[in-house]
């Protein structure tokens, strides 16, 4: 049964008005408490061992915090200003730490890290921008080769001698994945890498 706020109000003002003050100290009766709800709610269907328990529920909980009623549960524990300026900390000395190793390192739940940084922190994970590598040589042969391009594209035959394959390559010169590599950052830290424009590889 669920009971109502008036209903657990009256318990608590029944409980304490049927009290005895006996030898310099009230007394007070769980039984009378119940035999007045039932004269004040006939109506209602309940067992009297039910009541008696949900009586002292009842009380219990206005002398614990001092409400009849059940209050919302406070959910989880808030996250303290010290988790909060640990990860920025890690954060600070190493912008490119993922969110695994982020809780890895602190101890704090991933989905918890998650929160703070973007929440709290105001952090967002920055993609990093490859480019490539320009040599001083570089730009004359690119003009060069552009004018070639133009003046024999339309012949017989050249797109015929160009091919593309499915072969996998394996870079030997620290190739950046910018789709896996992120960087957290309150603001937008532009990072650029320069890569090679034929770095030194595996084909399988």
């Amino acid at each position: 049964m669920v009971y109502s706020v008036e209903q657990n109000t009256f318990i608590v003002m029944s409980y304490y008005r049927n009290g005895t003050f006996v030898d310099g100290a009230w007394l007070y009766s769980v039984a009378a408490c119940k035999q007045e709800y039932l004269a004040n709610y006939p109506d209602l269907e309940i067992q009297e061992t039910s009541l008696e328990a949900h009586i002292r529920d009842v009380i219990n909980r206005f002398v614990r915090t001092g409400n009849v009623n059940k209050g919302k549960s406070s959910g989880r524990p808030a996250v303290s200003e010290e988790v909060v300026d640990d990860l920025r900390e890690r954060l600070e000395q190493n912008p490119q730490t993922s969110l695994t190793r982020l809780s890895q390192q602190s101890g704090v739940p991933v989905t918890t890290c998650h929160k703070v940084v973007k929440k709290r922190l105001h952090m967002h994970p920055y993609k990093i921008t490859t480019v490539q590598q320009l040599l001083p040589i570089d730009p004359p042969r690119r003009v060069e080769y552009c004018n070639w391009f133009q003046n024999t594209f339309h012949d017989d035959g050249l797109l015929d001698l160009t091919f593309f394959s499915d072969e996998a390559w394996f870079h030997l010169s620290g190739y950046v994945n910018s789709q896996n590599f992120r960087i957290w950052s309150a603001e937008n830290p532009h990072v650029f890498v320069e890569t090679p424009l034929h770095p030194l590889k595996i084909g399988v």
